[in-house]
């Protein structure tokens, strides 16, 4: 089971990034708001962050995303960007 911090926003209705809570906490999660996603905040937007649980370790489906998308990096290509597959030979 992995914990992720979301930073969503409500405007866009999409997610602007996702965070391991192991590693980053409200605080530290707060100063990437701050930081790296002060366009949207500029503009008017609401931005929130949001605790996800993740049962299968390949991430949550957040809103207009589906369940297991990702391809092979589970999620690794960033949020909103669809995963790579690899190639496979006939």
């Amino acid at each position: 089971m992995i914990v992720y911090r979301e930073i969503y926003c409500r405007n866009c209705n999409r997610i602007i990034g996702r965070y391991n809570a192991k590693y980053y906490t409200e605080a530290r999660v707060g100063e990437v708001i701050n930081t790296c996603h002060t366009g949207h905040v500029k503009l008017g937007h609401v931005v929130e962050q949001r605790r996800v649980v993740s049962g299968d370790g390949r991430g949550a489906a957040g809103p207009g995303r589906a369940g297991g998308a990702g391809g092979a990096g589970g999620g690794a290509a960033g949020p909103g960007r669809a995963g790579r597959q690899p190639r496979r030979s006939p």
